[in-house]
Formats: structure tokens, sequence, C-alpha cells
């Protein structure tokens, strides 16, 4: 699963970087499809930018422990 971070500039939305959340091939596609995917996803407008995601694992499990990264300037950094 990718986390990606758009700028805006130039009246543009562009993808400034892109993160994998968790390991790779970490997640089973189809709890990822349904519409409790995202357990937790905060952000703010700060600079640097603090973000946590969850996810869902599947159903029986639950969800994930949140992911902490911050966004400095469109690029993500893994906290």
């Amino acid at each position: 699963m990718q986390l990606k971070v758009y700028t805006h500039g130039s009246g543009t939305w562009k993808e400034s970087d892109r993160v994998t959340v968790g390991a790779v091939d970490g997640w089973f596609w189809y709890p990822l499809t349904g519409s409790h995917a995202v357990c937790e996803f905060s952000t703010s407008s700060s600079e640097p930018a603090p973000l946590a995601v969850s996810l869902m694992i599947i159903p029986s499990i639950g969800c994930s422990d949140p992911v902490q990264y911050v966004v400095k300037q469109g690029k993500v950094y893994a906290e």
C-alpha cells in the first residue's frame, strides 16, 4: 500500500512523493478495497506536517497500529 503526497502549484496538483506503508506485500487487497479500509488518517497543514495512518489488516484482526510520518516540503519521512 502506498501513501502519495501531492503539492499544489501553478493551478494544478502534482505528486511530490510516495512511501510504502508497512511491509511490501504486507496487506491483503480485499480489506483495503472496502469502506472501512482506512482506520485512521490524520494530518495537519503545518510545516512540517505530522501524518498518521492505520489500515485494516483483516476484519477478524482489526486495524494496524498507526504508522507515523512527517511531510516536509512535499517529501515524506518516517518518524
